[in-house]
């Protein structure tokens, strides 16, 4: 398919669509890993826990850290369709503005 593309030097919607893949796709992964990390092994300075009387402060870091995770995960739960939806309007809208030129091809017998 590549070889049907027309080398050009400037940047192409096709360029911008798979850089947005690429980045997206990473920060996916990295948000996943950070909020494993907050949930398993976050430190308590961190997560600001009080001293609680019925609770030991392990018990208390652990429950922070679970709420933490869970409200980080729901965020980026919102965030990442929401950005996904105004990339795609912004990509649409440009690629219904760009204007394709016509090429003057002839086919030979």
């Amino acid at each position: 398919m590549s070889s049907s593309i027309p080398q050009t030097a400037y940047l192409k919607l096709v360029d911008v669509w798979f850089v947005f893949c690429i980045i997206s796709l990473f920060l996916v992964v990295v948000t996943v890993a950070f909020i494993n990390w907050v949930r398993k092994c976050a430190p308590s300075i961190l997560l600001r826990v009080k001293g609680s009387a019925r609770r030991t402060q392990k018990e208390a870091v652990g429950a922070r850290r679970v709420a933490l995770a869970a409200w980080l995960n729901l965020l980026c739960r919102l965030v990442c369709p929401i950005l996904t939806t105004l990339f795609l309007v912004f990509y649409l809208t440009m690629a219904a503005l760009i204007e394709i030129p016509k090429l003057d091809i002839t086919l030979s017998q």
